[in-house]
């Protein structure tokens, strides 16, 4: 399948005391049912990064707090998809996705949380969405 280039891409970041308000704005063409992710990483390549999925499917919006187990991101908790994440916005019209959402920098004893008081890489990914799952 061929994904949709991103042709404008903005992303934002403000940052308090015990959180991150995270914005992204993708224009996208071709697909409605679309992700958008970003993350942080030790290093510059995938695996091993804490990742915010932010998707539309069926034009019901989500995001996850997932882990890149090598390339398959788990999610950091079944019971709360949304781990650590809150005040999430998703919106999909006129070709353009957007996510706003607040992460806590950080929740103790989750080595697969990572804390944003360190320094990371920003990745980023985007792709289709069918039947919930990423492509």
């Amino acid at each position: 399948t061929d994904f949709p280039d991103f042709t404008r891409f903005v992303y934002r970041v403000r940052t308090g005391s015990s959180n991150a308000r995270f914005s992204q704005i993708n224009e996208v063409n071709g697909l409605s049912n679309y992700y958008i992710a970003f993350g942080f990483s030790d290093d510059r390549l995938m695996g091993n990064d804490n990742v915010i999925i932010c998707k539309v499917d069926g034009n019901i919006g989500s995001v996850e707090n997932r882990f890149n187990d090598g390339f398959n991101p788990v999610l950091l908790s079944t019971t709360y998809p949304n781990l650590g994440l809150s005040n999430d916005t998703i919106s999909f019209a006129n070709g353009v996705l957007t996510c706003q959402v607040d992460r806590l920098k950080r929740i103790a004893n989750n080595n697969r949380y990572y804390d944003l008081n360190n320094t990371y890489y920003l990745i980023v990914a985007k792709g289709g969405v069918s039947g919930g799952k990423n492509y």
